[in-house]
């Protein structure tokens, strides 16, 4: 990691300033490595932020889900209302034979009956149709975004290792500069 590094002797060792130069480039090295590192975690944590807030997507999976049920429900709804329309429509099959008189109103309501039920039926099947394509589109976003966040946070741990592993280092040059410094104390008389 470290570069060797050649000082000038002097009278009492090596040059003061050679040194004191050599010492300065580490520090401003090792500086600049760390605001570096910095940077490069604060754009992590930002993507990571970004990421997080797709963690809402369950959330509107789960509103989805309840419009899909809240969907059924209608369509069930829907489906009593038909079921009642028929048995109104029976009544009036059954009168038809009584009164003959009363032939044209009893076809004009199974008519109408049976328009209401196709339309029932085709709303019901368009907006669970609809209802189920969001479902599957918000169930693959959510899956991307697992991904996605998955790799993303397998990238910031590997980076905090670098960065930990590179402090560790500067600390380990800066000790060892700092030992080479006391061996050129002179000695006290």
């Amino acid at each position: 990691m470290a570069a060797s590094y050649s000082f000038r002797k002097s009278l009492s060792g090596f040059n003061r300033e050679d040194v004191v130069r050599h010492l300065e480039y580490i520090n401003t090295k090792h500086n600049n490595q760390v605001n570096q590192l910095k940077s490069e975690l604060q754009n992590k944590e930002q993507a990571l932020q970004k990421l997080r807030q797709l963690e809402a997507l369950p959330e509107q999976l789960a509103a989805l889900q309840n419009l899909c049920d809240a969907l059924q429900q209608e369509k069930q709804a829907q489906q009593l209302q038909i079921a009642m329309l028929q048995s109104q429509l029976e009544e009036a099959q059954a009168r038809q034979t009584e009164i003959v008189s009363r032939t044209e109103e009893e076809l004009e309501a199974y008519r109408r009956a049976e328009r209401l039920e196709r339309q029932a039926q085709q709303r019901a099947e368009q907006l669970c149709a609809k209802a189920n394509a969001i479902v599957t589109d918000a169930g693959i976003q959510a899956d991307a975004a697992a991904e996605r966040i998955d790799q993303l946070a397998q990238q910031t741990l590997q980076q905090l290792e670098q960065l930990r592993l590179e402090i560790l280092s500067g600390k380990n040059v800066l000790t060892q500069a700092t030992a080479a410094l006391e061996t050129l104390r002179p000695e006290e008389c």
